[in-house]
């Protein structure tokens, strides 16, 4: 039993992995779920992820919008 319990509570953690919640509601919790080594890589280059839009505010249909106009273009 303990060990089933830091398995499940500990293997983000284990992993590299850190999750922080950015914002509740009665409907729904917001939760940011990174790697922080890969989010240091992308924060010391001048090129960001087109996921980054959706933490900006932008709406998911122009993020997703976006990724693809960009794919046709570099073809």
């Amino acid at each position: 039993m303990f060990e089933e319990m830091m398995v499940r509570n500990c293997a983000p953690t284990l992993a590299g992995i850190r999750v922080i919640p950015m914002s509740f509601s009665d409907a729904a919790t917001l939760i940011y779920v990174y790697r922080p080594e890969k989010l240091n890589s992308y924060l010391s280059q001048d090129v960001f992820p087109n996921e980054i839009g959706l933490f900006l505010g932008y709406p998911a249909e122009d993020v997703k919008g976006f990724m693809e106009e960009e794919a046709v273009l570099r073809c």
